[in-house]
């Protein structure tokens, strides 16, 4: 069956969107782990993969393998002279910059109850009419086809992935910020 999400009155309209089709990354679940809520998980997620890594690499860094240390950048004592803090130090920074980050993320971030079925079709349909002019300067002739596609894409994985750089942007001066402290 080939419907669209458009009302029967504006069923000729070009904008019209098929149900949205989600990218890879895309859940419809009210939660992504059925036991955590997504704000938590949002949160504890990047400084659980923090931990989790930084205890790996440490873990090879301080083996004492024979067939690691041909991939060592730099050898034990060259960075002993280099490391101007003690690892003790570095721990205490990073807990106070994942405390931080997370009592932000705690006022910024919306509880479980705010989370909402959005209806992607209509926010699609909302952005193309906001593309197609921009569009139409470009391109001469029929304009639903590229608009269409251009909708998804900013969509999908435009939009997002601005968001994500900005947000890593800001963690970064923050970073920054705080380690000039």
């Amino acid at each position: 069956m080939n419907s669209t999400i458009c009302p029967d009155f504006k069923h000729d309209d070009p904008l019209c969107f098929l149900p949205a089709k989600h990218p890879l990354y895309y859940s419809s679940k009210p939660r992504l782990i059925d036991s955590v809520a997504d704000p938590i998980l949002t949160m504890a997620a990047p400084v659980i993969a923090y931990w989790a890594l930084s205890l790996f690499f440490h873990y090879l860094d301080t083996s004492e393998w024979k067939w690691l240390e041909k991939h060592r950048i730099h050898d034990s004592a060259e960075v002993k002279a280099k490391n101007l803090v003690s690892r003790s130090e570095v721990v205490w920074a990073v807990i106070l910059q994942q405390f931080i980050q997370t009592g932000l993320g705690l006022l910024v971030l919306p509880g479980e109850s705010a989370h909402s079925v959005v209806d992607h079709s209509e926010q699609l349909r909302q952005l193309a009419t906001h593309i197609e002019p921009l569009v139409s300067v470009v391109v001469r002739g029929s304009l639903t086809p590229l608009t269409l596609h251009t909708t998804e894409f900013l969509y999908w994985w435009g939009i997002p992935t601005v968001q994500l750089l900005g947000a890593m942007y800001v963690v970064f001066i923050f970073a920054l910020l705080l380690a000039n402290v």
